[in-house]
């Protein structure tokens, strides 16, 4: 038997805790649990935006509740946390998503026995706030973009930029795929070529991706293909240097050698404005909604393109099951056997109308 003072009880090389830590405060619960958050959302090596979304839901914890004993907090004040939300102006929807990201961290400091889990069991009762049945305002539909906006956009753009357009246009790829595609990720043997994203939305849940991309896709995309397979197609910092070039051979006025040279230094001393070697999706939505304002027509965002490839392709075909195979809707009543079936009826879909 073990006698007073001795250590805790010892299984192999582990010791248990015999007790969760009840005095542990709201700070510093949040504290462990965003620096675990840093570490475990990563993409290619760096923090995604999951972790400015988790710091950005646990502020209103720790405004309203961060001294007092995180093993206290119960039902009513999470609920009160949500109200912040909710008087804060956020829709419905992102109410749930920044409540359930503070249970998550009363889950993850149960799991790491921080606290006890009657907190957890608690908070699992407080219920989402459900459609029409709160002070919570309601987001909007995302629509498809009028073919007619996307026309007039066009041509305020670079050439990359109406290349990636055009690729969602006809290929119904997310916004995120569509930036980040490189000469590697392409198979082009077959009459339909296949792109496999490295990331995206659902690689979380092991599924994999695969778009079909058709002749038309095909022949907006061979002029960005690069010898290099790893290298992004569309590059920001290739298309900023393209339009000084443009702007030069349009001055009505000479310009120097010199007052080159002095241009360019400036712009190297200004590290904020210099572009990278491949577009975020921010920086993508940014340079449309430019393109916009110079057309006189109402923003859009990337996104609606991917509705609006949905919405032609529906009318096309006619046929559902095959316009969610081409933009890789899952379907969890769908067996792996029938994923070469999915292929196959993408491939044909994109032959003939990508």
């Amino acid at each position: 038997m073990a006698t007073g003072g001795t250590s805790p009880s010892m299984s192999g090389n582990h010791t248990r805790k015999q007790e969760p830590e009840t005095q542990l405060t709201v700070n510093e619960m949040s504290d462990r649990f965003i620096e675990w958050a840093a570490s475990y959302y990563l993409k290619d090596g760096k923090p995604t935006s999951q972790v400015i979304m988790i710091r950005l839901s646990l502020d209103v914890l720790r405004g309203l509740y961060g001294r007092e004993p995180a093993s206290t907090f119960g039902p009513l004040v999470l609920k009160e946390c949500r109200e912040h939300f909710i008087k804060s102006g956020f829709v419905r929807t992102e109410c749930n998503r920044r409540t359930r990201i503070i249970v998550q961290a009363f889950r993850w400091a149960v799991e790491n026995e921080l606290i006890p889990a009657v907190n957890l069991d608690a908070l699992k009762a407080v219920k989402g706030l459900p459609k029409g049945r709160s002070a919570a305002k309601e987001s909007d539909p995302v629509g498809p973009v009028p073919d007619g906006h996307v026309d007039k956009t066009l041509p305020r753009l670079s050439g990359q930029v109406r290349a990636m357009i055009e690729m969602q246009r006809l290929t119904g790829m997310r916004p995120n795929e569509v930036v980040q595609m490189t000469t590697g990720d392409l198979n082009t043997t077959d009459p339909v070529w296949e792109y496999a994203p490295p990331h995206h939305k659902t690689e979380h849940h092991e599924k994999a991706r695969l778009i079909m991309i058709g002749p038309r896709a095909q022949e907006i995309l061979k002029p960005w293909l690069r010898p290099a397979l790893n290298e992004p197609l569309f590059q920001p910092r290739e298309a900023e240097s393209q339009r000084h070039a443009e702007q030069r051979a349009n001055r009505a006025t000479k310009l120097w050698p010199s007052h080159v040279k002095h241009q360019d230094s400036k712009r190297k001393l200004d590290s904020e404005r210099v572009p990278g070697d491949r577009y975020s999706v921010n920086a993508y939505r940014r340079a449309i909604h430019r393109a916009c304002d110079k057309a006189g027509v109402p923003r859009w965002s990337p996104n609606q393109l991917r509705h609006l490839a949905s919405t032609k392709l529906r009318r096309q075909t006619g046929d559902l099951d095959a316009v969610r195979c081409v933009l890789g809707h899952s379907d969890a009543d769908t067996s792996a056997i029938y994923a070469e079936k999915d292929l196959q009826a993408a491939r044909a879909v994109m032959l003939k109308f990508g």
